[in-house]
């Protein structure tokens, strides 16, 4: 019966319901639920306990969750740091009930690839097992990243934020692949924009000045002026600035 689940999630193709969000993949936790649910209907999700009662687990400086998906008598268990927006560990004083839900649910889609859906995102393969053809030879991909890589993978979006005529002439001299690779990460950017707006918006309303901090902290300089300072307003902007003034 393993097999014969491995088998059919594993075949699964699911590259149109994954977001990408800087250099890394996520799968939809509620399409990978909703598509295990509708092969194995039977599937359970556990999310286990410390001692005391918590939904997370911590050694008095970070923390971390344990979740379990089992499916027909066989649970994968997966445990996941509670992490930030740039896959730092978040200290124990400043993990909220949010990280912890994050956490959960991508946790609960990481047990639910050990059963096979979605696996290969996290193999770094690009397609299914049934439609992945020999490896290329290599094509200087890789050191297209790498270079996008050393202002956190965000250079050109960095240098279109602050000098548009600079960001055109180094544009044009991008070959095809970089082109590509580049829109992706303009298609990242604008999710995150999205998020860090909503999340530095709600902290401003409730008056958090530690989630605020936390969300700055995990953007760099160039992060901050390619993909969320532009789209805050004015009021939200100047609370920032007297926020980390105080810190």
């Amino acid at each position: 019966m393993q097999n014969q689940t491995y088998s059919t999630l594993s075949a699964i193709n699911v590259n149109d319901k994954t977001e990408k969000k800087g250099n890394q993949t996520y799968l939809s936790w509620a399409y990978a639920w909703a598509e295990v649910k509708k092969h194995f209907p039977g599937v359970q999700r556990k999310v286990y306990e410390d001692p005391s009662g918590n939904n997370y687990f911590t050694d008095g400086k970070t923390c971390w969750v344990k979740v379990g998906v089992e499916i027909d008598g066989i649970e994968h268990i997966d445990y996941l740091p509670i992490m930030d927006m740039r896959n730092n560990a978040i200290p124990l004083e400043r993990v909220t009930s949010f990280d912890v839900n994050k956490a959960i649910q991508r946790s609960a889609t990481k047990a639910i690839a050990m059963h096979g859906l979605g696996l290969y995102i996290y193999a770094g393969e690009d397609l299914p097992i049934e439609e992945r053809s020999e490896p290329s030879e290599a094509n200087g991909l890789g050191i297209v990243m790498d270079a996008l890589a050393k202002l956190d993978g965000w250079p050109l979006l960095a240098l279109q934020a602050q000098d548009e005529g600079a960001f055109k002439q180094a544009f044009s001299r991008l070959n095809t692949k970089q082109k590509a690779l580049h829109r992706e990460l303009e298609q990242a950017a604008a999710q995150a924009r999205l998020e860090y707006q909503g999340m530095f918006e709600e902290a401003f309303n409730n008056q958090d000045e530690m989630s605020a901090i936390q969300l700055m902290d995990e953007l760099t300089t160039s992060e901050r002026k390619a993909l969320v300072w532009a789209v805050l307003n004015t009021n939200v902007k100047t609370w920032l600035k007297q926020v980390k003034e105080k810190a």
